[in-house]
This record gives C-alpha cells, sequence and structure tokens, in this order.
C-alpha cells in the first residue's frame, strides 16, 4: 500500500513499411504467417473475458462481421483497431503476438520489484506478473507508526483487499474506520478514499490484492 501515489487509421489492412500486399488477399507480404497467430489469440482472449463476437467488436468500434474475419486469420486488422481490441481485452498489443499463449508468470521471491518510502515508514513488494493488468498482489511492510500520510487517497482500482498476516493496521474508508488484527481481511472498492496506518509498537505485515493493477 503505496502512500498517496494514436494515431488514427481505419479498419482497412495496413502493411507495415517496406512490406506490400498481396493483390489477391489484401495481406502484407511476409505477414501471412502472423495472421493466424493474431487471430487466434484474440479469440482466445475473448473467450477467456466471456466476451462475445458483438460485445467485443462493439466497444473496440468495429463490426462483428470484422472481429470474425480477424479471429480466422483471413485479414490483419489496422494498427489503430489492433490497439482498440487489445485495450478492451487489456492486453498489450504485443501479447497477441506471442505465439506461446497463456502461461504461468513466476516471481521469485528476490525478483520482487520493490518500492520503498522510508518517510512513511512503509515497504511494498509487488508478488504478482499479470500481463493484462487484472489482478495484482503486493506484501506490505509497515514499520512502528508507519502510515500513508494520514490524507484520504484512492488507488482507482474497482476493487481492494487487504489481508493482515502480522501485526495490526488501521484503514480509514471513507467515515469507517476498521482495525485490523492478524488473519483479517477487508474488501472494499477501490474507488473509496482511504488511508492506512500501523497504530503499534511493532512491525505489521499486509497482503493488498488490487484489481486492476495499480503499480
Amino acid at each position: 500500500m503505496s502512500p498517496a501515489r494514436t494515431r488514427g487509421t481505419s479498419d482497412e489492412q495496413v502493411a507495415p513499411a517496406g512490406e506490400q500486399r498481396s493483390p489477391d488477399t489484401g495481406m502484407a507480404r511476409g505477414g501471412e504467417e502472423r495472421l493466424p497467430l493474431v487471430g487466434r489469440r484474440i479469440r482466445e482472449l475473448r473467450l477467456e473475458r466471456g466476451l462475445g463476437v458483438r460485445s467485443l467488436a462493439a466497444a473496440s468500434g468495429i463490426t462483428s462481421g470484422f472481429l470474425s474475419q480477424i479471429e480466422s486469420g483471413r485479414v490483419m486488422p489496422s494498427i489503430a483497431t489492433l490497439v482498440r481490441i487489445c485495450a478492451v481485452l487489456q492486453v498489450h498489443v504485443g501479447d497477441v503476438f506471442d505465439a506461446s499463449g497463456p502461461k504461468a508468470r513466476l516471481v521469485r521471491a528476490q525478483e520482487r520489484t520493490v518500492y520503498s518510502y522510508p518517510d512513511s515508514g512503509i515497504r511494498d513488494e509487488v508478488l504478482t506478473a499479470d500481463p493484462t493488468y487484472r489482478i495484482e498482489a503486493v506484501h506490505s511492510f509497515f514499520a512502528p507508526g508507519g502510515s500513508t500520510g494520514g490524507q484520504l487517497y484512492s488507488h482507482g482500482s474497482q476493487v481492494e483487499a487487504a489481508i493482515v498476516l502480522k501485526g495490526e493496521i488501521v484503514v480509514r474508508v471513507e467515515n469507517e474506520t476498521y482495525t485490523l488484527r492478524a488473519g483479517d481481511a477487508l474488501t472494499f472498492p477501490g474507488t473509496l478514499l482511504h488511508d492506512v496506518r500501523n497504530p503499534r509498537k511493532r512491525p505489521a505485515e499486509v497482503i493488498w490484492i488490487y484489481s486492476p493493477a495499480t503499480y
């Protein structure tokens, strides 16, 4: 828990610089092998998120027929269209070119990204590496008296949860105050203003879950 912290083109297929279109398909020569992969990954990601063709197409500003052509590998979307599709799917553009598909992401203890706030008495270690940024887990260490500063703020995530591993923390959410001890968990909308402090003379440790990711 840290202290308070296009390019426009049409839906026509666009050939990368230096490549020519195949006159019969409209695809860029040298790019045909990428089409089935991109379309397949988009379809996999759409199904993982429980989206129908019409829903994804509408949110991406294209027709369902055009999306079906993309998923079947018949056409390559323009850069602008691909960016919009990936934004709806909450992935990076590079993820749809990844031939390995969905895979587990391992973060070793010694490989965690660490954010230290000495003046606040807080250290955050990011535990997860979700490329879609749909969820994130952070291990926070509160020194005795450590605090986010006393000023209410919001990370802007949709959901936030705190699970106390050790010690005690006090979480103020809007006008409500919650005292959490080891084993306690608190879940609240991430849009609500809040602050956190360790009122004790011993360290506290908390696992924070954010959806979507905030760091």
